[in-house]
């Protein structure tokens, strides 16, 4: 499983460190892990993207989402993450 929450920041750091070539305005993670989320100490797998809203271009611009190979059931989810990534809430 994959802590979302955790992974996002996670990302924000291979950004900072230089890890992520390229210069990029968005930086997204496809999964075909299950996710999950702590949320007030309890575990939430209801998820299956998340992201940080309106931060394109900035340091925090990144988002996550679940997809399983072959099926693009995660196609759905991935728009809606780069969606907030761009602003909308």
């Amino acid at each position: 499983m994959l802590d979302s929450g955790a992974t996002l920041g996670g990302i924000v750091k291979y950004i900072e460190n230089g890890r992520i070539p390229g210069s990029n305005d968005i930086v997204f993670l496809v999964t075909g892990l299950d996710m999950f989320i702590r949320d007030n100490g309890k575990i939430d797998t209801a998820l299956s993207g998340l992201a940080y809203t309106g931060t394109v271009c900035g340091k925090f611009k990144t988002g996550e989402g679940k997809d399983i190979a072959t099926t693009y059931d995660g196609i759905n989810t991935i728009a809606h993450e780069l969606c907030h990534v761009m602003g909308s809430p």
